[in-house]
């Protein structure tokens, strides 16, 4: 039985292809970090609106959480930023 070897592209040393090369390592965990930042952004801002519900009428808050569900972080940001009650209360600073 004949193994394959693989070997560095510039390098003696033998390269094991089922380790992925460190530059993958990163590109994967990065993406992952991503990932979860965005599902953690979307998850508070679900969970913000429905804390602010009772501010809200039914419908405003339906149109929220559809905002919030389709549009994902350009949604969240857009709640955060216009939508929440004390964001529209807010006076301005001018």
């Amino acid at each position: 039985m004949m193994i394959a070897q693989f070997w560095g592209p510039e390098t003696d040393d033998f390269v094991n292809p089922m380790i992925p090369a460190g530059y993958d390592l990163v590109w994967s965990i990065g993406g992952v970090v991503i990932l979860v930042a965005l599902v953690v952004v979307w998850a508070v801002a679900l969970l913000s609106i429905q804390r602010h519900s009772d501010r809200l009428p039914p419908a405003a808050t339906a149109v929220w959480v559809g905002i919030v569900l389709f549009a994902s972080v350009l949604g969240a940001i857009a709640w955060f930023t216009i939508g929440r009650p004390q964001a529209r209360e807010r006076p301005s600073a001018t």
